[in-house]
Formats: C-alpha cells, sequence, structure tokens
C-alpha cells in the first residue's frame, strides 16, 4: 500500500465527502455531495501545486476556478458544460485581470486600455497565443507579433521595439 486510495464520509443530513488520492500520489481530489448524492463541490490540488475548485448545481458543472503554483488565477462561472462558459476571468500576479469566455474548450481573454486591446487565447491543450490590436491611426500606433516558440510577445511602435512579454503558460 502506497497511501493512494478513497475515503467516504456521511454526516448527520446525510451528506456527503470524499477524499481520494491517485496512485501515483499525485493529486488529492476532495468532493462533497448533498443529500440526494448530487455532487456539490470537488477540489483537486496536484502535487506541482495547482488547485482546481469546482461548483455545482443541479449535479452540473456551474463554476471552476484554477489557482496556479504562480497564485494567478483563471476563473470560469455561468458554465454550461466542461468546454464552454459565459464568463471567463484570469487575475494575474500584479492584480490584472483580463476577461472574456470560454468556447468549445478555448479560452479567448481581453483587456483595453485605451486604444489598445491585448488577446490572449488559451487552447484545450494548454498552448496560448497573445494578439494586440490597436485602433489609433497615428505613426505612434502599436503593432505586434506573437512568437511561438519562446511565447513572447514583441512591441513595436513607430517601427520601433518597445517591449518583449514573455507569457507563460501557467499565467
Amino acid at each position: 500500500d502506497n497511501g493512494s486510495g478513497t475515503l467516504k464520509g456521511s454526516k448527520a443530513d446525510k451528506t456527503k465527502m470524499t477524499i481520494s488520492i491517485t496512485e501515483d500520489l499525485n493529486s488529492v481530489t476532495v468532493e462533497t455531495f448533498d443529500s440526494g448524492n448530487k455532487k456539490v463541490s470537488s477540489k483537486v490540488v496536484k502535487k506541482h501545486g495547482l488547485l482546481t475548485e469546482e461548483n455545482f448545481k443541479a449535479d452540473k458543472l456551474d463554476s471552476q476556478k484554477l489557482t496556479r503554483s504562480n497564485g494567478t488565477t483563471l476563473e470560469y462561472s455561468q458554465m454550461t458544460d466542461a468546454e464552454n462558459a459565459t464568463k471567463a476571468v484570469e487575475t494575474l500576479k500584479n492584480g490584472i485581470k483580463l476577461e472574456g469566455n470560454l468556447v468549445g474548450g478555448k479560452t479567448t481573454l481581453k483587456i483595453t486600455v485605451g486604444t489598445v486591446t491585448l488577446t490572449r487565447e488559451i487552447e484545450k491543450d494548454g498552448r496560448i497565443k497573445l494578439f494586440l490590436n490597436d485602433t489609433d491611426s497615428s505613426p505612434t500606433k502599436k503593432t505586434a507579433k506573437w512568437e511561438d516558440s519562446t511565447n513572447t510577445l514583441t512591441i513595436t511602435s513607430n517601427r520601433k521595439k518597445t517591449k518583449d512579454l514573455v507569457f507563460l503558460i501557467d499565467g
């Protein structure tokens, strides 16, 4: 026995809780069920520090929050299923929030400052892409190029590089 397995418990009000540890000991799942045996919530903690919290309504996934090991979060609400959510909010370490949605497993998040909109896409497989759109028509209009191999967004203004922003898959 390596410590993996499942522990189940019931309370006087007939609610139940299940704690499961995977065979590889890399994740712990805590699930809560109401008295009708419908799942109310689920929390999964991964060895590398990712915490996934899920809330259910009428036995269907309603919201999900991912807390990464670096403290950034990605929250989905108004979910119709595991791959679609009307609202998605990613909060970066510096408190900046990008907002958008989850459609077909692909998350699209945006933030707009002045004439500039930054869009971050997170594919089902975790790959990310960033886009920058500037509606300014002056010579100082910003443009950007995304480099997949380095996860770097290079921003230029007036044909001169102004910044290289590196984005990690984990926020």
